[in-house]
């Protein structure tokens, strides 16, 4: 026998979707080949599974949708279940799918359950919110239904429809109270979800209901799982001391459970709880200190996370847990090694201390970035409750600044000296020479200036302050301008509280007064007029504190330049706190600015109709110069769905203008993108000439933002087939994830990325027509003295002549008559009539003669068109 590791076998790794979609031919054949059938809607599960659908169109996707339905012939049930999951999965991205609601119904009323409960997943799916009501009798049927199967579909279901129609659901409330007392612990728990659901926004209702169902004897481990965390919701906002107790008995009941996961919810739910009996959590803490030695990792992990999250509030109680904690911390899993060791510093005393951190010192450089932080922050509290000990923390974080990770772990890192200085006198010279040390490395300016304002404000007041006036001096010369401005602010500090080295201050003060940047320039102006000629003036400005809250002031400042008064703007208006009414109006400003703004490039990429673009094009001064849109094309990725960056572009043809306009997403919390463009490269024989480019000035987190490339289409009237590749050109700037305030505003550093290639066709140039009759659009054309031409070519990549028609249909860009889009089975000799309107409505007509020999296509190429430049533009496409 083979020793060798068994090979995962992935059988659809590398699936071509196009080849997919068809083989889906096979569906529309007299005789259905339930076996190949099969098999083809697996590989299109397979396919929309791996996010595939933005990328299919509509008319493919409809076509398979429709080609699906032909099988309902088939009694077989495994076909006819993979059936209804590829006609849920397609619902969603074809249309006119309204049309198998009959066969569905049908199949609803019949006796086999198979039929019944995966119809009703399906339907639920296809129907909007106006036809849903129709069927609502068969969804309410079905969820009393004696089948579970069945009964757990239409619950499904109806999960699915609350978020279209909820005021449906709603009616559905005495079915699915009788399903909350089933004895299939499916039903129950999909049923109280559901229940949930409709009553949320009634405090008391969902009380009443959560008692109710507390009392129930038969609930599965599901059930208990959703009720321990709807209880946990309700004690949030529960004050009846009567309703608080029933749940804590509950909880204390359901403790008993032998059932793991059962054990985990309600552990986690009581160590959450505010204010929660101290005899409940002693008794969620046995249980948790059980799982920290059981032999599976996942109990391990998610125990010693909840022990950890508990001891921020209640380390005394954690305490019981020590001796298990401490025989995790060489556990080879660094992320329970470190779990452990953090809730150790919280509740270990003294004598432990030393050894907890030779450990941490083993562990650091092999874990992520986020459990970094949490150590950092946990030395930053513990050097608080051991002052004594505080030249070994400092020694710590000396260490872990020097060590790599990114922008948070520094701010850790600095936070926790900045704690140090505050609450522990006798380490607050040490740890300021520290961060003197940090500032002349850092390379993030809103710690750089965080670091100088501590600087200023605690310096002036140590032993020696010059010690440190060389080092931020120092910052006046080498660092950026936001960095120059605080090294200023901090200087002027210790000028105004230590009169000996005022001169010598003024002096470094002075040599900035010629600073390139507007802001560092007036503050050292301002600090050097006001420190050398009106002490006391300085001294209140520069050292006292303003008296007012700064988010108040700029409140203040802001609704005073908006209503203009003659009386002058006095600090004695600034109220000491905002209204809550104000910060919430102008965070609800914010939030429908960004909804506005996400809505406006929705519909600039969604857009098809050429009225309605031309209509948004009109309002954007950079675009409205090039007249009408002609054509809009549908949108194309160029980037994959998971990427940090995503790029989606639409191309807009106009008259005598071609403009690609993308759309970009920044998926990364800790940086924004300025100045961010697409740079295209056509090559050097590249005929269409860039004439102006309209960049994303910021684009931050999550926010979609649009640039145009705005190109010339050659006066020549040459329309050739071009690739350009592209290259996404930005500066990063660094901004805090919590607020999402860019730190760098002014410089950052330039950026690119990659993206995928796209092309501009004929078929861009082309907008489809159809007419009744060709025959008579032709005979109009050749009246008009119409130019013509002709061409025969021999395509060797097509084997057959029906790939060939809808391969010239989309290279073209032009529409099929007379249903010639339509080839009979086996025919090996087929003409395609396509009509047209080429740029500047341009009429174009195109005969094409196809004749299967020789294993390739020959083609006869006929074309019409009022213009010589459109016959010539459509042949060479073609050649």
């Amino acid at each position: 026998m083979s020793t060798r590791p068994k090979e995962e076998y992935l059988p659809f790794v590398g699936l071509d979707p196009s080849t997919v979609f068809q083989e889906a031919r096979i569906f529309h054949d007299v005789t259905i080949k339930e076996r190949q059938c099969i098999n083809v809607l697996t590989k299109i599960l397979y396919v929309l599974s791996q996010g595939y659908t933005k990328k299919i169109p509509k008319t493919e996707a409809t076509e398979v949708f429709f080609g699906v339905t032909k099988l309902f012939h088939s009694k077989n049930l495994v076909l006819r279940r993979v059936i209804y999951l590829a006609l849920k999965e397609l619902a969603t991205i074809s249309d006119d799918v309204i049309i198998i609601t009959q066969s569905l119904t049908r199949d609803i009323n019949s006796q086999n359950t198979i039929f019944k409960a995966n119809s009703i997943r399906v339907l639920c799916q296809i129907l909007d919110k106006a036809m849903l009501s129709h069927v609502d009798r068969f969804f309410k049927q079905a969820v009393v239904d004696k089948n579970p199967h069945v009964a757990a579909s239409a619950l499904v279901s109806g999960h699915h429809i609350f978020r279209k129609a909820p005021e449906l659901i709603k009616k559905w409330l005495s079915e699915i109270q009788r399903c909350l007392t089933s004895k299939d612990p499916m039903i129950q728990y999909l049923a109280l979800g559901l229940a949930y659901k409709i009553k949320k926004h009634d405090r008391l209702a969902i009380s009443k209901l959560l008692l109710k169902v507390i009392q129930s004897k038969n609930l599965g481990r599901l059930s208990h799982s959703l009720l321990i965390r709807m209880s946990s919701i309700v004690l949030k906002h529960e004050t009846n001391e009567k309703r608080r107790n029933k749940i804590f008995h509950y909880f204390k009941t359901i403790l008993q459970s032998k059932n793991e996961i059962i054990l985990m919810e309600v552990t986690k739910a009581i160590c959450r709880i505010q204010n929660a009996p101290e005899n409940l959590l002693l008794l969620a803490l046995e249980v948790l200190e059980r799982f920290l030695s059981s032999s599976m990792k996942v109990l391990k992990f998610c125990s010693v996370r909840i022990v950890a999250e508990l001891a921020k509030k209640s380390p005394d109680l954690v305490a019981m847990c020590n001796e298990q904690l401490e025989k995790l911390i060489n556990d080879p899993n660094r992320t329970i090694a470190t779990l452990a060791i953090t809730t150790l510093l919280k509740t270990g005393n003294e004598s432990s201390v030393d050894r907890l951190m030779n450990e941490i010192n083993n562990i650091m450089s092999n874990i992520r970035d986020e459990f970094k932080i949490t150590i950092v922050q946990a030395v930053g509290t513990l050097v608080i409750k051991f002052p004594a000990k505080h030249s070994m923390f400092l020694t710590f974080l000396s260490k872990s600044y020097r060590a790599d990770g990114g922008f948070r772990f520094k701010k850790a890192i600095v936070d926790s000296f900045i704690k140090i200085v505050e609450n522990v006198p006798q380490g607050k010279e040490d740890a300021l020479y520290h961060l003197c040390e940090f500032v002349e490395d850092c390379d993030y300016v809103g710690l750089s200036c965080k670091i100088l304002h501590l600087l200023g404000e605690e310096g002036p007041k140590t032993k020696n302050p010059t010690r440190y006036i060389g080092i931020i001096y120092n910052r006046t010369i080498l660092e950026k301008a936001p960095i120059r401005a605080s090294a200023i602010s901090s200087l002027a500090k210790f000028a105004v509280l230590n009169p000996q080295l005022r001169s010598r201050i003024l002096i470094l003060i002075k040599k900035c007064l010629k600073d390139p940047n507007d802001e560092v320039r007036d503050r050292a102006t301002l600090y050097y007029n006001l420190i050398s000629k009106d002490h006391n003036k300085a001294n209140e400005l520069i050292s006292e504190p303003l008296g007012v809250p700064l988010l108040s002031l700029e409140y203040t400042l802001r609704e005073y330049r908006n209503n203009l008064t003659e009386i002058p703007f006095s600090l004695l208006t600034v109220p000491k706190k905002i209204p809550k009414e104000v910060l919430d109006k102008e965070e609800k400003t914010i939030k429908q600015q960004r909804e506005k703004k996400t809505k406006k490039v929705d519909q600039l990429m969604n857009t098809k109709s050429t009225t309605k673009i031309n209509q948004l094009i009109q309002q954007n001064p950079e675009l409205s110069e090039f007249g009408k849109v002609f054509k809009v094309s549908k949108p194309i990725m160029l980037t994959e769905e998971e990427t940090e960056y995503r790029v989606e572009c639409v191309k807009l043809t106009f008259e005598s203008h071609f403009v690609f306009q993308m759309k970009c997403m920044n998926t990364l919390e800790t940086v924004a993108l300025s100045n961010l463009v697409v740079e295209m490269d056509g090559g050097q024989d590249c005929p269409f000439e860039l004439v102006k480019t309209v960049k994303i000035p910021l684009l931050a987190f999550n926010e979609p933002g649009i640039c145009y490339i705005c190109m010339k289409i050659p006066e020549e009237k040459k329309y050739p087939s071009v690739s350009f590749l592209n290259t996404l050109n930005f500066t990063t700037l660094d901004c805090d994830p919590e607020t999402g305030e860019v730190l760098d505003y002014d410089e950052g550093y330039e950026d690119e990325y990659q993206i995928e290639d796209i092309q501009i066709a004929l078929s861009d140039f082309i907008q489809p027509k159809k007419f009744n009759s060709f025959d008579q659009a032709w005979k109009k054309l050749t009246e008009k003295n119409a130019k013509e031409m002709s061409q025969t070519f021999s395509l060797s990549s097509m084997k057959d002549i029906k790939n060939s028609v809808s391969t010239m249909i989309d290279y073209l860009g032009m529409s099929a008559c007379n249903d010639t889009d339509v080839v009979k089975k086996g025919s090996k000799k087929h003409l395609l009539l396509l009509a047209g309107s080429f740029v500047g409505n341009i009429p174009v007509l195109a005969k094409i003669l196809m004749k299967l020999g020789d294993g390739a296509v020959q083609m006869k190429v006929l074309v019409k068109s009022t213009k010589e430049f459109a016959c010539k533009a459509v042949v060479n496409a073609i050649y």
